[in-house]
């Protein structure tokens, strides 16, 4: 393949990357999100972060890979399902 063959598809090196980028947060949310999914029991928040927990650190060079870069907001949308799929605990009706 040519050096030049991404670039029919992306205008440029910035675009490539944050494509690249993207699609690592999306594999690593995606990850997160079917382990939260795998715990039966809802009220075990512990065995629930745990999970999630184990499965980033599992995918540990996506995130870190990840995490030094910056792509502005499309790339924080993305990030958040991490953050999404995490136990919440409902404080007072806060949460």
């Amino acid at each position: 393949m040519a050096s030049s063959a991404p670039y029919r598809y992306f205008a440029s090196r910035d675009e490539l990357l944050t494509a690249l980028i993207i699609d690592a947060y999306n594999g690593l949310g995606s990850a997160a999100e079917a382990e939260d999914a795998a715990i039966a029991d809802r009220a075990n928040l512990r065995g629930r972060w745990m999970g999630i927990c184990q499965v980033t650190s599992e995918r540990a060079s996506q995130a870190g890979a990840v995490g030094v870069a910056s792509v502005g907001p499309e790339g924080v949308a993305v990030a958040g399902r991490i953050v999404s799929a995490a136990p919440r605990h409902s404080f007072g009706g806060v949460e």
